[in-house]
């Protein structure tokens, strides 16, 4: 079985990535939620680049037992941080409105086992992540290839056939099932269909290119290519498929051995930032008066610190001397 090595390209992207990432969520650049901003398609490749780096990862350790204990760690965690700002955000309507909606409350926890909450959506990732890591641990490398086929195609039909045709289909589905219109929307649906698509294929592409090797020079040349194109003309389809996986090939490539030491600490501040970003975010913005750059510097201190805490507690327990 292999282990798991360090590769300091992906703890360079768990930086910069989940800061960039908590700066989409906040509004730092203007017309950020617009999907036509040019901002908006360039870091639309760090998502892909997530699930492809957590494939590649799991695919060096494949044991059942390990990924189930992951999944179940990070979905227990993922689930009280959905929950709890799904409760903030509905205590804060029964301020306004005087009346709880216990109702709502229980779609909701019915609906974080399948998606991630309307009200916390920036979390759709995770359930994205886990439930393909889970599945590609009983897959062989021939299941995968037909996985990543379906998910190629099912890609092509939502981004590039286009998203009404999708919508219609599932009004009319709706139609014939109204009572599950009272848990889903109908454009929360298409999200749900989306992200699941994104997760399965990136996430098993990364499993299966674990051992593609190639030239520094390819990958360079890709992105330089094709992120102008993604920019300018918005790519998608295949074409944004090739370049996510381009610049997951490029960052593989990246120096970096001196953060081999503080490879955990990079893994908790970025862990951190992806859970805890959306709640952060929005009690700092609830109880303190600033812009969205204040909440970001604010939420990424309070991160360092956390990790500073922790690291500290770790090395000074190494050092402590055992008694024989």
């Amino acid at each position: 079985m292999r282990k798991e090595a360090f590769i300091p390209g992906f703890d360079w992207v768990r930086i910069f990535g989940s800061i960039i990432i908590a700066m989409i969520h906040f509004g730092f650049f203007s017309g950020f939620h617009d999907s036509h901003t040019d901002a908006y398609r360039m870091l639309g490749v760090l998502v892909p680049t997530f699930f492809l780096m957590s494939g590649h990862l799991r695919s060096r350790d494949s044991s059942k037992e390990k990924v189930f204990k992951q999944v179940l760690k990070y979905g227990i965690l993922y689930l009280i941080v959905d929950y709890i700002g799904v409760f903030l955000i509905q205590f804060d309507d029964y301020q306004r409105c005087g009346q709880f909606d216990f109702t709502g409350l229980f779609i909701n926890f019915l609906k974080g086992f399948v998606c991630n909450n309307w009200y916390m959506y920036h979390l759709w990732f995770i359930p994205a992540l886990l439930y393909p890591l889970l599945l590609n641990a009983f897959l062989n490398h021939k299941s995968r290839r037909v996985v990543i086929t379906i998910a190629a195609v099912l890609w092509i039909l939502v981004e590039v056939i286009g998203q009404g045709c999708i919508l219609s289909m599932i009004q009319r589905f709706y139609m014939a099932f109204p009572l599950l219109n009272k848990v889903f929307f109908v454009s929360e649906t298409l999200s749900v269909i989306r992200m699941y698509v994104t997760g399965f294929l990136f996430t098993t592409l990364g499993f299966e290119i674990c051992d593609m090797k190639v030239k520094l020079i390819y990958p360079i040349i890709a992105v330089i290519i094709l992120l102008p194109l993604e920019l300018y003309a918005g790519i998608i389809g295949l074409a944004f498929i090739l370049l996510s996986v381009m610049f997951f090939l490029l960052i593989k490539k990246l120096p970096g051995m001196f953060l081999l030491p503080y490879h955990s600490e990079i893994s908790l501040f970025s862990c951190i930032m992806y859970f805890f970003h959306p709640l952060g975010g929005r009690l700092i913005s609830a109880y303190i008066t600033t812009d969205k750059l204040g909440i970001l510097i604010i939420f990424t201190v309070f991160s360092l610190t956390v990790t500073a805490a922790y690291a500290y507690l770790i090395r000074k327990k190494a050092r402590k001397p055992s008694i024989a």
